[in-house]
């Protein structure tokens, strides 16, 4: 009685968070949308070229599919897993993760694998190698950024970039090491012993897959870009004439932001920092608005019709084998 006591509380302190987020969100929203007027938006979305709109979607697609097939490297460190299994877990985690405070809803693919033969150690292993990697060079477009707008060059960006990701990697590492060394008598405990299964795994891919590691940030490195063209040809489609490399700065940016887990996916403070962002290039509020809230709008869509896929590639997949 006591255990499913505790659970129901669980359950509701959940709920009652993702509510709060979720209100949060909502409620940053109407209020950007009623300092800037509906009358302005709808003027920014009526002028909006419709060509370089779909090329903004497109470039947006691109970039979640790269993601997907930049996490399955990772994976086949550990298993065989073919690519559309691993493609199905992926975008329901991807569909729920954006439920879900910052980057917290993606680790449900750890769920969606378990079925797999994956241990939870492993999955969440390979997502926060992956998460740790993009977060570093999200800091490095902020710094960049930040080093833009003041003036600073882009050497001393750089090289306190470098000099602050030594220090991250040397904090993490400690960390891990620490946490996969626990004395035995702790492992009975079940979270303790899942912290150290998690550590150790950390520890043995970075030994033994560096090689997997380094694709993984290329291919990082690669998908950011996509992110930087796609909102390149949305603020283009606004009628806008800017360099790419500062509306990619700005963007990747602001969306760092979504890593703070105040709101849904960072709904409502990713735009708050946008407007701030792009005001340094003359971008109007309007006009930035429209730019996220269509990709934001987009986003949600295309979770929905990958959702959407898994449950019909599983449909087939049943029906072949009644089949046979």
């Amino acid at each position: 009685m006591a255990s499913n006591s505790a659970s129901m509380e669980d359950k509701q302190k959940r709920s009652f968070g993702f509510i709060a987020r979720l209100t949060l969100g909502i409620l940053l929203v109407i209020l950007l949308i009623w300092n800037v007027s509906i009358d302005k938006l709808l003027l920014s979305v009526a002028q909006t070229s419709l060509p370089y709109l779909l090329l903004a979607i497109s470039y947006q697609y691109a970039s979640i599919l790269l993601g997907s097939f930049n996490q399955y490297i990772l994976f086949t460190a550990f298993s065989n897993l073919p690519f559309k299994t691993f493609l199905t877990a992926y975008f329901k985690a991807y569909a729920f993760g954006l439920l879900l405070p910052s980057q917290i809803g993606d680790a449900s693919i750890a769920f969606f694998l378990k079925s797999k033969g994956l241990y939870y150690s492993q999955t969440l292993s390979v997502y926060i190698l992956d998460k740790f990697l993009t977060f570093i060079l999200y800091v490095l477009v902020l710094f960049l950024f930040l080093g833009d707008i003041m003036g600073y060059p882009e050497i001393f960006s750089l090289s306190l970039l470098i000099a602050l990701g030594f220090l991250i990697s040397i904090v993490f590492y400690i960390i891990v090491r620490l946490t996969s060394s626990f004395p035995v008598s702790w492992r009975e405990n079940r979270l303790m012993r899942f912290i150290h299964n998690l550590s150790s795994q950390l520890i043995f891919f970075a030994k033994h897959h560096p090689f997997l590691l380094l694709i993984n940030f290329f291919l990082t490195f690669f998908k950011l870009g996509l992110v930087m063209l796609c909102y390149h040809a949305m603020i283009t489609a606004l009628n806008y004439s800017l360099s790419i490399w500062k509306v990619g700065l700005a963007a990747l940016a602001s969306g760092i932001v979504g890593y703070i887990p105040v709101s849904i996916q960072g709904l409502g403070t990713v735009e708050a920092v946008a407007l701030l962002n792009f005001k340094t290039l003359g971008v109007s509020p309007p006009d930035v608005l429209v730019c996220y809230f269509v990709l934001r709008s987009n986003n949600y869509v295309a979770a929905c019709l990958a959702y959407a896929a898994t449950f019909i590639a599983k449909k087939n997949d049943s029906t072949e084998r009644n089949a046979v």
